[in-house]
């Protein structure tokens, strides 16, 4: 704190370091003549040696804290004078450091929400995406990847295939309609398989998430909210666990929060509800399929030999339903982080047909620009 008053008692300072000069002096001065000098001559010898006065204080002024806030100051002066006298390059600076900024913190959260708060979930790292290659189609190949879809037993035959995948779930991503009282809201909804929420392992902030009983027949309807629905509609009220909402005019209990990490099955989703393993549904939805299937590889699986597995179980169910494959393809897993950012899976409530730019492209130049640039 000692520079701090040094910078408000600036001519106390100075002739505190005028004094503490001149004792080094005088102390060398004095040592010469006890050395035998001349004063004249051992005078000149101290000037030498100790060099001159005004040199050594503009040395000490450069070392001290005050003197360095003293020259930001003054550069920030000479900054909003110049800035000052040319208005039209201030205000295009200012505009051109705010587009700077703003794309560089949206570029940094969108990769954040994809690599980190998309897969907040146990094992990331093992996260595949099951998806069908068409040989036939034309363009790029990586274009022509569509996300592996199929009903409830083609989820079941591939997690027959135990060797290779460590849990399997299936999505289908859509847009419901929620009425709370008289209010009517559209939601990004996901049904999920009932495994899906042990499958993340990630904990709910409030209650309960999905559970095995839910997906079966009979079972009461139920759904998950997400975080950032309930805080922001509901203002974090705790008491709506155990309300009834209508769900595409369907009643369904609303059993669990989950915490604002949890951006799983779509960062957009805003409730989970789980599919149903039969028609007989108390006047719900038929069984439904999936559009999307998820899986976790074994420890010390990689991609190839685990695309290799899916293949042969692909092309075996192919053969029984030809009309829903294409003529020549191949089945293939991705990362879960290559499938968020590639051209089709942003996380998106539009389902596997829509084509998205591909983001991972555009990130990269966002947030490789700035260093082209410098």
């Amino acid at each position: 704190m000692s520079w701090i008053r040094r910078s408000f008692r600036k001519s106390q300072a100075e002739k505190a370091l005028d004094k503490e000069l001149q004792f080094h002096l005088d102390r060398q001065l004095a040592d010469y003549v006890a050395a035998g000098m001349q004063p004249d001559e051992a005078r000149h010898r101290a000037r030498l040696e100790f060099g001159t006065l005004d040199t050594v204080k503009e040395e000490v002024r450069d070392t001290r804290w005050e003197t360095r806030l003293e020259n930001v100051f003054r550069d920030f002066r000479y900054t909003a004078r110049s800035l000052r006298k040319d208005r039209r390059f201030a205000i295009v600076a200012v505009f051109a450091l705010a587009l700077g900024i703003g794309a560089s913190t949206v570029a940094f959260s969108a990769f954040y929400n994809l690599l980190f708060n998309g897969f907040a979930a146990r094992d990331s790292n093992r996260l595949v995406v099951f998806s069908l290659q068409n040989a036939e189609a034309g363009g790029l190949p990586e274009l022509n990847l569509t996300p592996l879809g199929g009903s409830l037993s083609d989820v079941d035959a591939i997690r027959g295939q135990g060797q290779v995948f460590d849990g399997i779930v299936g999505y289908h991503r859509g847009i419901t309609l929620r009425r709370d009282g008289n209010d009517i809201h559209q939601v990004n909804a996901t049904g999920v398989t009932s495994n899906a929420f042990d499958f993340y392992g990630v904990p709910p902030l409030l209650g309960r998430g999905i559970t095995a009983a839910d997906g079966m027949a009979k079972s009461s309807l139920v759904f998950v909210m997400g975080y950032k629905t309930w805080k922001g509609e509901f203002h974090s009220d705790p008491a709506i666990l155990g309300t009834s909402f209508l769900v595409d005019d369907i009643p369904r209990t609303l059993v669990g929060i989950m915490p604002p990490r949890f951006q799983a099955y779509g960062a957009l989703v805003q409730i989970w509800t789980p599919i149903i393993g039969s028609s007989d549904t108390k006047g719900a939805e038929p069984a439904m399929s999936v559009d999307t299937m998820m899986a976790r590889l074994k420890p010390g699986m990689t991609l190839e030999k685990a695309s290799a597995a899916l293949d042969v179980i692909v092309k075996s169910l192919a053969k029984n339903r030809p009309n829903d494959f294409p003529k020549h393809f191949s089945a293939r897993v991705l990362s879960a982080t290559d499938f968020m950012m590639g051209p089709y899976g942003i996380g998106s409530a539009g389902g596997p047909k829509t084509r998205h730019f591909d983001i991972k492209r555009m990130l990269y130049a966002l947030l490789a620009g700035p260093s082209f640039c410098s």
